[in-house]
């Protein structure tokens, strides 16, 4: 009996780092590889560690001069710009005639004309996922459209409900939510580590930059301190933990903060994760996940969380697809201090309430959020754009 060729998908990706974005596509790839063949096209100068997490997949690695868009009328850097459009389509094409591909899928608005002319050479469809929110003008609708996208997928409902509606068009359009990895997040395999002591540990995970709402996090923490003090000594202690990096400038904003509340000795920095199974242990030693995100879609590291058994309360004007009903998280609707502080006292205050948050909450991300749930997803779409 003849065994079906697998399809093969070029992934085309110029950001040159490994974030959220793409771990979060890299994952669904992995549950695909029985039915897909990937071959992955990273910038130039793409970073070793991104590299290595496409290899370890067992994913081809080409190269090609891929680059951001960049608002300039600068003559020099259009040129720049135009040269490098020229030459990465050149590559793409020649990848694309070294073997038989099926599709190709692109990971930012910016890589679509870096591939678009050489795809619609080859006669093949092109598919866009939308990993974060965009900003839709005329001339960028303009732009995109002119290429005639195949298909656009959105890790959030209103990531791509604004992308149908400013105009964007393609011949398909899916929510596809991002997935985390359940093999690896899950509360069952590894106890959670008990608190130390009676302090209740709040903590959030990802780069510390303006889009993800730390600094307003830290003044949230030190409101909800205060709170507690006035409610006297029976109040139980709490304890802030961040696991990321960021700008040293965003970094000192962070320290004046905590040194305006007074509470430096209250919270820990955890710089150095740098694998899934790390970021597992530190979410067991969690009792509640926090974001506060201004401008993001469909949070990894709060799927993570969540499926580690942490209750969470997020604050996600574009990906909370998740936290749809109050027994499985807190939904934010605003980053003031006094607010967030006061929705989270009650679940800080009852660790029953917690617990049962923290278990609705892992058994619904796991039902509809794992990376297999979220894979087949991505699966249909493909099939359904090479279908046609």
């Amino acid at each position: 009996m003849q065994v079906a060729a697998k399809r093969h998908v070029l992934w085309v990706n110029g950001w040159p780092q490994i974030g959220g974005a793409e771990r979060a596509q890299l994952t669904l790839f992995r549950e695909l590889r029985d039915q897909y063949r990937f071959t992955v096209v990273l910038p130039s100068e793409a970073d070793t560690k991104l590299i290595d997490e496409v290899r370890v997949l067992g994913f081809e690695v080409k190269h090609a001069p891929l680059t951001s868009l960049r608002r300039t009328l600068n003559p020099f850097a259009l040129a720049r710009f135009g040269g490098r459009l020229a030459v990465a389509n050149l590559d793409i094409f020649k990848i694309l005639n070294q073997e038989r591909f099926d599709l190709v899928h692109t990971a930012y608005s910016y890589d679509i004309p870096f591939c678009a002319i050489a795809a619609r050479i080859k006669k093949l469809p092109v598919f866009w996922l939308i990993e974060n929110p965009e900003i839709f003008n005329r001339v960028k609708v303009g732009i995109l459209n002119s290429f005639s996208l195949h298909g656009i997928g959105g890790t959030s409902t209103k990531i791509l409900s604004e992308a149908v509606h400013s105009g964007l068009r393609a011949n398909r359009s899916a929510w596809i939510p991002n997935g985390y990895d359940d093999h690896i997040f899950h509360p069952n395999l590894s106890p959670r580590s008990p608190s130390s002591g009676s302090a209740v540990k709040i903590g959030f995970a990802g780069i510390f930059s303006e889009r993800k709402g730390v600094l307003e996090l830290c003044r949230a923490f030190g409101a909800l301190r205060k709170i507690l003090e006035d409610k006297g000594a029976n109040s139980p202690q709490i304890e802030l933990w961040l696991a990321g990096n960021g700008e040293a400038h965003y970094k000192k904003e962070i320290q004046k903060i905590l040194e305006y509340y007074g509470i430096q000795n209250l919270v820990h920095f955890e710089s150095a994760i740098h694998t899934p199974q790390k970021m597992f242990e530190f979410y067991q030693k969690l009792d509640l996940y926090v974001m506060l995100s201004k401008r993001e879609g469909m949070s990894v590291a709060m799927l993570e969380a969540m499926g580690s058994g942490v209750a969470s309360a997020i604050l996600s004007p574009w990906g909370d697809d998740v936290i749809t009903d109050p027994q499985v998280g807190i939904r934010l609707t605003t980053d003031d201090p006094n607010a967030v502080a006061n929705a989270l006292l009650p679940i800080v205050l009852d660790a029953n309430k917690r617990n049962d948050m923290a278990r609705a909450g892992e058994a619904k991300v796991r039902a509809q959020f794992s990376s297999h749930q979220a894979a087949k997803n991505l699966a249909q779409m493909y099939q359904e754009i090479i279908s046609s």
